[in-house]
């Protein structure tokens, strides 16, 4: 690191190690985030699925490593699964319903079973589009997405999206507490993860309260 100044980085990688050209890394686990999508849809669909894919963007360790737990998850599990269609969407909720509105017409709504969109905004446009094509989200093709946005919350709780992983935009305390660690000498970890949670109809009532 340039003239030995602590780097802390907060929620996006950087092409480097860390040591060397940063000094920790503060964010969430995406890859484990795509996974945990992944466990639900197996959960809710045993017997293999056709999925559509919407990505934000290539460039994008987010969106990247989202979509690759997602993939990896259902591989290592030996899971029966097409991915029927995989688009970008640019992380916006008209761009994923444009998609999604260009794919049931392309496949036709019954050969699509789930959809798995890198952000819940792009859930919600994907669900306009599943809903302008007179199939019901949650039952006819159900919606997985990250972010644990308030919609996406009320989607899950209402039945119309299976499930919704969190991706916590709480960094404060934990940026002050790893900056006063460094004032203070101690030694810091290259990689602090913060805690996510999946929620599905299971939990998202309990916890928050819809």
């Amino acid at each position: 690191m340039a003239n030995e100044i602590p780097t802390i980085l907060v929620d996006r990688a950087i092409a480097g190690e860390a040591g060397v050209h940063y000094t920790t890394a503060i964010m969430s686990d995406f890859f484990w985030e795509g996974e945990q999508c992944a466990n639900a849809l197996m959960e809710a669909l045993p017997d293999g699925a056709n999925i559509v894919i919407i990505n934000g963007g290539y460039d994008s360790s987010t969106s990247t490593d989202r979509q690759d737990g997602f993939v990896d998850a259902l591989d290592a599990a030996g899971y029966e699964y097409t991915i029927v269609a995989e688009q970008n969407g640019n992380w916006l909720m008209d761009e994923a319903q444009a998609v999604m509105e260009s794919t049931i017409q392309a496949q036709g709504g019954d050969k699509i079973d789930a959809v798995f969109c890198v952000t819940d905004d792009m859930v919600q446009g994907a669900m306009n589009a599943i809903e302008a094509a007179g199939l019901k989200p949650g039952e006819d093709i159900l919606t997985l997405g990250i972010d644990g946005t308030r919609a996406a919350l009320e989607s899950v709780a209402s039945g119309k999206q299976l499930a919704s992983c969190t991706c916590t935009p709480y960094f404060g305390p934990v940026v002050l507490d790893t900056i006063t660690a460094i004032i203070n000498g101690e030694e810091i970890e290259a990689h602090i993860t913060n805690t996510d949670t999946l929620y599905t109809a299971e939990n998202v009532d309990v916890e928050m309260g819809f």
